[in-house]
């Protein structure tokens, strides 16, 4: 999320052309004059961290975790990260035909916004999706340690 934002910064804010804002780490790890491979790794990486965390999120699921978090969680993090990485395929797929960018995707070419916007939507949402059950499962944690405070104040 932060490499997305550092590039939403770039080019909004220091009006850096949309194919040379890299990020931070785009500018240290580029291939083919481009940040994709990194953020095509990086993906593969959180989405198969999602796909692992289903299995638990769903076995907590309604008695820590709230049906309608779950549902979030499936939809606006795992659904969508799938897609995001399937365009990162696609984008991918045309740096290796133009040996660097231009690079679009499906859906800034179908939606006619930049793919430094439309991916920084794509990180906002799944980052929130996935922090819906964690919020519910450190709550859940704390919740023994919050009950003990509350009677060690009621014998006082």
């Amino acid at each position: 999320m932060f490499e997305h934002i550092l590039q939403l910064i770039q080019v909004t804010v220091w009006h850096v052309p949309d194919d040379e804002a890299l990020g931070l780490l785009g500018y240290v790890f580029q291939l083919q004059g481009t940040e994709e491979w990194l953020h095509l790794f990086f993906n593969l990486a959180l989405l198969s961290a999602l796909w692992i965390l289903l299995g638990p999120i769903r076995a907590a699921s309604p008695s820590i975790v709230p049906r309608w978090a779950y549902l979030a969680y499936l939809v606006g993090a795992v659904a969508l990260e799938t897609w995001h990485e399937v365009e990162h395929l696609v984008i991918i797929s045309r740096v290796l035909l133009n040996n660097g960018c231009p690079c679009p995707g499906i859906g800034d070419a179908a939606l006619g916004v930049t793919d430094t916007v439309l991916h920084f939507i794509y990180n906002a949402v799944v980052t929130s999706a996935m922090l819906l059950p964690f919020w519910f499962v450190v709550r859940c944690r704390n919740r023994p340690e919050r009950e003990a405070a509350r009677l060690a104040h009621t014998e006082h």
